[in-house]
């Protein structure tokens, strides 16, 4: 949705009318051939960012600090709620 409507927004930049048209028209261009490049690739690489990225966070040193910071989180919150209960 964010794409379309910003690729709306281009099109009368595109069509380059009015005053000064000439130069803005190839801004307009690259901003709708960007656009819709972005809107064809991304469904493609994020599948295949999704996992290089999730085994980069398990290796040694990134791994060891992302599985724990949620449970220390928790586990504070978790005693803090506890505490304020008695």
């Amino acid at each position: 949705m964010t794409n379309l409507a910003a690729l709306a927004g281009a099109i009368p930049l595109a069509m380059g009318l009015g005053d000064g048209g000439e130069l803005r028209r190839p801004m307009g261009l690259v901003i709708i051939g960007g656009l819709a490049v972005s809107q064809l690739i991304t469904p493609h690489t994020t599948p295949s960012a999704v996992p290089a990225a999730a085994q980069a966070a398990a290796q040694e040193g990134a791994g060891r600090w992302a599985g724990t910071w949620g449970r220390r989180e928790e586990a504070e919150t978790a005693r803090m709620l506890n505490d304020w209960g008695r």
